[in-house]
């Protein structure tokens, strides 16, 4: 009995966890004009915690995606003394750049900030992405494999902080699709039929109410 009880509060556990999801995608409120405000600066502060793409040409030793310490410092075999966070992207690929011409002659040297972006909903690869920073929602969504058959781009949700908008970035004029993701963005692709949010939300109640009762029935037992 003590087997069938776990069994059942593990698939409780895991439809609560869908429900909360669900309701994130659906029901996180917010306006256009706070979503949109909290667009990026083209220069943006790196962060302890940031991800940093170092690309040096044709010298694979100092090229690759490299966290940045809680210190501040790039945890990078050979550049480990950089110190990035709390700069500037520009000033930290000034200093990363100085960094690698202390050990190569005019070195082609190229650093981008990786934003860390979930895209869930109706896509082919629903994950959590690092793109580089300036990377556009349109993009993001290509990199999650693009929509499924099923999937609704005028019915894209971005959620962003404490605030949400439903964008449609299949109108050009808008050019929603353009707007650059944030780190920590979450972006969810709608679907086509409304079936879904029934399967996805109202199902998961129905099964969490017949297995409150499979388990006082156990309990009683």
């Amino acid at each position: 009995m003590t087997t069938k009880v776990y069994r059942m509060t593990h698939e409780v556990t895991v439809c609560l966890s869908l429900l909360v999801l669900g309701l994130t995608a659906c029901g996180v409120a917010g306006s256009s004009r706070d979503v949109l405000q909290s667009t990026p600066q083209p220069d943006p502060v790196v962060q302890p915690g940031d991800h940093l793409q170092v690309t040096v040409w044709q010298r694979d030793e100092f090229s690759g995606d490299f966290a940045v310490s809680s210190g501040g410092t790039l945890t990078h075999p050979i550049l480990q003394s950089v110190v990035v966070g709390g700069a500037t992207l520009s000033t930290a690929r000034q200093q990363i750049v100085g960094a690698v011409a202390e050990h190569l002659r005019e070195p082609d040297v190229r650093v981008e900030l990786l934003v860390p972006v979930s895209v869930g909903g109706a896509v082919n690869q629903p994950d959590l992405y690092r793109l580089p920073h300036g990377s556009t929602i349109a993009q993001a969504i290509a990199e999650a494999g693009g929509a499924t058959t099923d999937g609704r781009l005028d019915q894209v949700r971005l959620v962003r902080g404490n605030s949400a908008m439903t964008l449609d970035i299949t109108t050009a004029d808008l050019n929603y699709g353009r707007i650059p993701v944030a780190s920590d963005d979450q972006i969810f692709v709608g679907r086509r039929s409304d079936s879904n949010v029934l399967r996805d939300v109202l199902v998961p109640l129905a099964t969490l109410g017949t297995l409150g009762i499979a388990i006082a029935n156990l309990v009683r037992d």
